[in-house]
């Protein structure tokens, strides 16, 4: 059984979020709705904003005055897979190999993008 926090990042990985083809648009849209559940499980309040490309999640936390404030900003979108061939395993099928993570997303910008939520939703803790 994996740590929470790494389920959430192989689930998050899963997504073929390729914001720049057109036949990924609802699997992109299907990325950020997970996204905005996970916020919501965090108590966060949050919602997608749509745009003429993909929706923006914006979430927020209840302002409590006196303290500061934090913007964490990422994106939820990948890069193609092109030349699918060259890759070892599925790209959308995260794989663990000598201690590391080989998916698309996973290093730009998927897993620091959890990284930061499950850092605030700590500190929330």
């Amino acid at each position: 059984m994996n740590p929470p926090g790494l389920d959430n990042l192989l689930t998050c990985l899963r997504f073929p979020s390729v914001s720049t083809d057109s036949t990924r648009r609802a699997d992109t849209r299907a990325c950020a709705e997970w996204l905005l559940s996970k916020v919501r499980e965090m108590g966060l309040t949050g919602d997608l904003h749509e745009t003429p490309g993909h929706p923006v999640l914006v979430a927020k936390n209840k302002h409590i005055a006196g303290r500061r404030t934090v913007l964490l900003y990422g994106h939820y979108d990948v890069q193609p897979v092109d030349p699918v061939e060259l890759w070892e395993s599925d790209p959308f099928e995260p794989t663990l190999r000598e201690g590391k993570i080989y998916a698309r997303g996973a290093s730009d910008m998927k897993m620091n993008l959890l990284s930061g939520l499950q850092g605030l939703e700590a500190l929330a803790k």
